[in-house]
């Protein structure tokens, strides 16, 4: 016998199927945003550019405190250098967003006790909007920003 609280949360065969039916909505809208976000990473390799990615890089490069630019994305880049890949750069964004929704979905159904059909309609414009899709594949901080506000208000909620 087990002292852990976790010991009976152990994954059993067959609880991801069961989670899914009482959730098929949120299912739906999920898958449906990792395909686009999918294909969106396949039909644009690497990353999209915008005037402000160049200084991001320049910020990567050699840290330095921009006058225009918010130094903390350049940073991020910065840890990500010995990747030498602005395409693990442009994945990671796109799972942090795949992520807040999982996060987000979670606790307003189990913190916030809201329905799983209001829940999973409150995710989905994060998940489905294109313009969110593109704005993750940009060399932007706005993915960033949208991830650390967002899990900033999880952990005060």
């Amino acid at each position: 016998m087990l002292l852990s609280p976790l010991a009976d949360r152990r994954f059993k065969a067959g609880a991801l199927p069961a989670a899914a039916r009482g959730n098929w909505l949120f299912v739906v809208v999920l898958l449906a945003g990792v395909v686009l976000r999918v294909v969106t990473m396949l039909g644009f390799r690497g990353v999209l550019w915008f005037n402000d990615s160049y200084d991001f890089l320049r910020i990567a490069d050699d840290p330095f405190p921009h006058p225009l630019r918010p130094s903390g994305y350049g940073l991020f880049l910065w840890g990500l250098k010995p990747f030498h890949s602005l395409a693990l750069v442009t994945l990671l964004q796109h799972a942090a967003i795949v992520g807040l929704a999982v996060v987000g979905y979670r606790m307003l159904v189990r913190d916030f006790e809201v329905r799983r059909t209001w829940a999973a309609l409150a995710v989905t414009p994060i998940l489905l909007d294109s313009y969110q899709i593109e704005l993750e594949h940009l060399l932007l901080s706005d993915t960033l920003f949208t991830v650390l506000i967002f899990g900033a208000l999880l952990v005060l909620a």
